[in-house]
């Protein structure tokens, strides 16, 4: 399987240089100037790109087989939301095979949202063999670093009326953003394995630096946090705000979700607060 999957890689490359050297003995003119019959080509005809929310800019490469003068050439675009910042053209410096087109993501999606881009270089400079358009899947992530520390008290499993207490829970924050998360809140206050969870996604959050409060992350469903694969999930929708709630005094946060067993409905009284002591930013 390794020796096949290198035999078409093979392939693909001997192909990929023999477009970008179809024009080396034509000779063109000038500084930089609209391009005509270059070879100009994209890697593949689908690309998967990826930028983080701390520097949200990917850069397309194109490359092209004549190198011996500044060329520019442009580029339509697609995209599959609005407000992408998408250049009309990309610009060879001379003696380079190689330019990059750079395509703003930030304030277009959210972290860890993609969206897909179908981009064109003008025909007249593709030459046979080549790849004149592509689609690009861009998706923004997240860096994740220490964002302090909190006590993580989960009143919906405790058998005692003030909650099951955890110290020291781990907070990391989004770089480059608001976000942040609360690391296996639950595990860490009941454990890993039979007695506790054996899965924990946690909680994710951003945080308003203008008053302290936070909004909760979650999925279209309503989905904020999930416990062992499904069995447990702590459900926020706005529609049922006398059962969802969030307040906070100062670095102390509580709330009361809807919570859905598996198998079993929903049910109202999933609750938990946390206290965020280390990094808390509204200090």
């Amino acid at each position: 399987m390794v020796m096949k999957n290198m035999k078409s890689l093979n392939i693909l490359l001997v192909s990929f240089l023999a477009c970008l050297c179809m024009a080396c003995n034509q000779d063109n003119k000038g500084a930089i100037y609209q391009a005509d019959s270059i070879n100009a080509s994209f890697t593949f005809s689908e690309l998967e790109l990826s930028a983080s929310a701390s520097s949200p800019v990917i850069n397309v490469p194109v490359y092209r087989g004549v190198t011996n003068e500044a060329v520019s050439v442009n580029v339509t675009s697609k995209a599959s939301i609005q407000g992408l910042s998408i250049p009309s053209s990309v610009t060879f410096e001379a003696g380079n095979n190689t330019a990059y087109l750079p395509i703003n993501l930030n304030g277009a999606i959210e972290p860890g949202k993609s969206v897909s881009i179908e981009l064109a270089l003008d025909e007249s400079t593709v030459g046979p063999g080549c790849i004149g358009e592509t689609t690009v899947t861009a998706s923004l992530i997240l860096e994740w670093e220490n964002g302090g520390t909190c006590t993580f008290i989960d009143y919906t499993f405790a058998e005692d009326e003030n909650g099951q207490v955890a110290k020291n829970v781990k907070i990391e924050h989004g770089k480059g953003t608001n976000m942040y998360r609360i690391v296996q809140p639950w595990i860490a206050a009941y454990g890993y394995g039979p007695d506790g969870f054996t899965t924990d996604t946690g909680v994710q959050f951003t945080y308003n630096p203008a008053d302290t409060s936070i909004t909760w992350k979650a999925s279209s469903s309503g989905t904020v946090a999930d416990l062992d694969k499904g069995a447990y999930t702590f459900v926020w929708l706005a529609k049922y705000a006398s059962y969802c709630t969030l307040v906070n005094k100062g670095n102390d946060y509580y709330t009361s979700m809807l919570g859905l067993v598996s198998g079993s409905g929903y049910y109202t009284g999933f609750a938990f607060e946390f206290i965020w002591e280390e990094g808390w930013p509204g200090k």
